[in-house]
């Protein structure tokens, strides 16, 4: 998520590649996927992303 956001992604397109693989990866990563976008914060140490 992190280096999606520091290469120019928005939050809305990470989400739209989440839910467009969703059928490939399965319900529960793409869920987990969601998960990250929805507490990612701008401001945290790239560290506290992993």
């Amino acid at each position: 998520m992190a280096g999606a956001i520091r290469a120019g992604s928005s939050r809305q397109k990470a989400v739209a590649a989440l839910v467009q693989v969703m059928p490939s990866i399965g319900s529960p990563y793409a869920l987990s996927g969601l998960v990250l976008v929805a507490r990612y914060d701008e401001n945290a140490s790239p560290e506290a992303c992993r």
